[in-house]
């Protein structure tokens, strides 16, 4: 399990974040042109995940996805099954003031998860991050 993260960029702030209330998540974006669609209900959260932001399918587990709690919540990661239970929680060991989202892709460590560092709802911020870690 990796607890390092190493930032990948830092840029001054140009613009606004929005972030939206709700997020499908999907594995693969199908090049015909079909749709991304829940195949299942929505379940409830955990109590832990008390503002989450954003989601990423874990590509060594199929079913079960990433996602994190928004704004100035502990840092961790969590990895969360179709019934929404927790089923891993990472503590993610580097300074993040408010992260926003998170994606999955390939990298030099295999999979990787990123996660933006780029909530500024005060407009104060002069710069954002992004960092990479190997999926656990």
């Amino acid at each position: 399990m990796q607890r390092c993260l190493g930032a990948l960029a830092r840029v001054v702030r140009q613009t606004v974040c929005v972030t939206l209330p709700a997020v499908t998540a999907c594995g693969h974006f199908p090049a015909d042109g079909s749709e991304c669609r829940s195949v299942g209900p929505s379940v409830a959260l955990p109590s832990a995940l008390v503002e989450t932001s954003g989601v990423a399918v874990d590509v060594r587990s199929p079913g079960l996805i990433w996602t994190h709690n928004d704004g100035d919540w502990r840092p961790f990661l969590y990895r969360v099954d179709r019934d929404g239970q927790v089923q891993a929680r990472i503590e993610v060991n580097q300074s993040i003031d408010d992260w926003e989202d998170i994606a999955r892709g390939p990298c030099d460590l295999g999979a990787c998860l990123y996660l933006a560092d780029t909530g500024d709802n005060d407009e104060r911020r002069d710069t954002i991050s992004l960092y990479r870690l190997a999926e656990p």
